[in-house]
């Protein structure tokens, strides 16, 4: 009995080089596009933290002027979280005056953003 060694042929080997380069290029852009959709949820979910803690502040500050803090601009907003926004995240600069509302947006770092509404108090 004669014994064969067989091993994988150039060809064999090519061909399946050639597969995997074709499911990487159809998969790839898939991957890269759900894991930037991942973040449209957080950042949701940080805009709507904002407008309620700007919406908190402002009937705590309206009862108590010393109790809160005062709001002239979006940017403040970010003070009246509790703890602090996260450095990943910006808010658009925007002035509001007293007893008014201003639509304000937040933005992660990846471009993703979306929109609360702040309210001014002095």
């Amino acid at each position: 009995m004669k014994f064969h060694e067989r091993g994988l042929s150039i060809v064999e080997i090519v061909m399946t080089l050639v597969v995997l380069a074709i499911l990487a290029a159809t998969a790839i852009p898939g991957l890269v596009e759900k894991r930037a959709e991942t973040h449209r949820p957080a950042v949701i979910e940080v805009a709507e933290s904002l407008g309620s803690a700007s919406a908190i502040n402002y009937t705590v500050r309206s009862i108590n002027n010393s109790n809160g803090i005062a709001v002239a601009d979006c940017v403040d907003i970010a003070s009246a979280l509790e703890g602090s926004l996260l450095p990943e995240y910006t808010i658009t600069a925007a002035p509001i005056s007293p007893g008014s509302t201003q639509q304000c947006t937040v933005m992660h770092r990846n471009g993703e953003h979306a929109e609360f509404t702040g309210h001014g108090i002095s």
